[in-house]
């Protein structure tokens, strides 16, 4: 075990088992009992001693540094909707019919992609601890086809938000950018030749919002953004000031106000590969702007945007020039 003083003042106490390093910070210098007790309490307990509940808050705990503010946020909510009596459960104590029980009761009120985070969610949980469960069976996913604007409908929002701060948001979200994304922008990311360079995302965490990295490394980009919305920002001082989810909650109201069907802040994103792919953009150039890692999920977007019956018509055109 090793006990060192930090520039801060405070006192980090180590200690290595089995390959794993375990590291406690107290603001004071503490006594070798001390700090074998607080090591001790840091490490995951035994699959004899700890219940569900407890087993799900420690993995968090290990994986701290790892997960995501809103994965691990999203993961603390599911741990609250733990059946109670499951909850209290001890590890070692946990079957898979237990937990297929607890699947599918979840599942009553819930979407197929929850009820399988939640399911896969406490398998993982057990499995770190030793009980291993495999094949549960959860709901098949079921294949939405969300609503993606028009061109028509998006300039008639646009022209809607012109005079409030939710106008290059909305804008912004159509050029392929995600709600985080957008709500992490400053000046300091706009360039003198109107690039916006893209390297962080504004999330909710347990307690507020964090600014961190973008979704993925492949998500950090740099695109070109029309004159017009470049000195926009640069007068008002500011991309968006505020709740993201005020943004969303606009939306929707000058949706409603125009008689526009429903959509939200993420469809402007899809909206993005759709638009870009019907205008004879290639699909490297769309998915390097909309940050996409894999071209799988964008194409997805696009063909699920796309007028089949009017690209129908287009080649029924071009079959004519044949006979």
């Amino acid at each position: 075990m090793n006990i060192r003083k930090l520039p801060s003042g405070n006192y980090q106490i180590r200690e290595m088992e089995n390959g794993i390093t375990y590291t406690v910070t107290v603001d004071h210098k503490p006594t070798q009992a001390e700090a074998s007790r607080l090591i001790e309490e840091h490490k995951p307990k035994t699959a004899e001693k700890i219940t569900l509940c407890e087993a799900c808050i420690a993995y968090l705990d290990v994986k701290n540094n790892l997960l995501s503010k809103s994965t691990e946020r999203s993961y603390r909510v599911l741990i609250r909707q733990i059946e109670p009596i499951l909850a209290k459960t001890k590890i070692c104590d946990i079957t898979k019919a237990m937990i297929q029980a607890e699947v599918n009761r979840y599942s009553v009120g819930h979407a197929p992609k929850t009820v399988i985070n939640f399911g896969t969610f406490l398998t993982t949980v057990l499995g770190f601890y030793g009980n291993k469960i495999e094949d549960i069976q959860y709901p098949q996913r079921k294949k939405i086809k969300k609503y993606i604007p028009t061109v028509e409908e998006l300039k008639k929002i646009l022209d809607d938000l012109n005079d409030t701060p939710f106008y290059v948001p909305v804008f912004l979200g159509s050029r392929g950018l995600r709600l985080s994304e957008v709500c992490a922008l400053d000046l300091t990311d706009l360039s003198d030749n109107n690039v916006l360079s893209i390297t962080k995302a504004k999330v909710q965490a347990e307690h507020g919002y964090v600014i961190k990295s973008t979704k993925t490394t492949g998500s950090e980009r740099d695109i070109v953004i029309p004159e017009k919305i470049a000195d926009r920002i640069r007068q008002q001082g500011y991309v968006y000031e505020g709740d993201p989810k005020i943004i969303n909650r606009n939306l929707q109201k000058t949706q409603r106000k125009l008689g526009i069907t429903p959509f939200t802040f993420h469809q402007l994103r899809h909206f993005f590969p759709s638009y870009s792919h019907y205008q004879g953009i290639p699909d490297q150039a769309i998915q390097d702007d909309g940050g996409w890692i894999t071209d799988r999920v964008m194409k997805g977007v696009y063909r699920q945007g796309m007028d089949q019956e009017g690209y129908s018509q287009k080649i029924s055109k071009l079959y004519e020039t044949f006979i």
